[in-house]
């Protein structure tokens, strides 16, 4: 059964670090950088390269991707054996950020289920998070497939 993490807090990666191990495979963790931070015991700066040196000792615990939220800074993707990839957020007017990571996670989780590339996965998932920071509520009310690939392909 593919596995996909999303740690939602500092608190719950702590307790979730212990857990990760090469004989338990997990297709992807979709921790921000704190979050990062706590799943590999040791801080993490907010750079790019920082977050890929912290992705490639979760690879080793068996994780094959690796997507790292950073706010409004590019997200940082590291799958197993793959060059490292930034993906930008769409530039949105920002109403209320609740339900955006979670809206990222299940976007990319979605494309993964799929069979689509990593990369492109992190680009719906990215775009699907930014949709949602659009509106007041924690779900888009439109939400669809065809509702993010419009957004992504700029007919939105």
């Amino acid at each position: 059964v593919p596995v996909v993490i999303e740690p939602v807090s500092v608190a719950k990666a702590d307790r979730l670090a212990p857990l990760l191990s090469p004989e338990r495979a997990i297709l992807a963790v979709t921790p921000n950088v704190a979050e990062l931070a706590a799943l590999v015991g040791a801080d993490v700066p907010d750079t790019a390269e920082a977050v890929a040196d912290a992705s490639a000792a979760l690879h080793r615990l068996g994780v094959r991707h690796v997507w790292t939220r950073r706010g409004p800074l590019p997200s940082v993707l590291s799958t197993m054996g793959a060059p490292i990839v930034t993906v930008d957020p769409p530039a949105v007017p920002v109403v209320d950020v609740t339900g955006g990571g979670d809206a990222m996670t299940a976007g990319f989780a979605h494309c993964l289920l799929r069979g689509e590339t990593a990369q492109d996965a992190a680009r719906f998932g990215q775009m699907l998070g930014a949709l949602t920071v659009t509106t007041p509520d924690t779900v888009l009310a439109d939400l669809s497939d065809r509702t993010v690939r419009q957004a992504l392909a700029g007919r939105r």
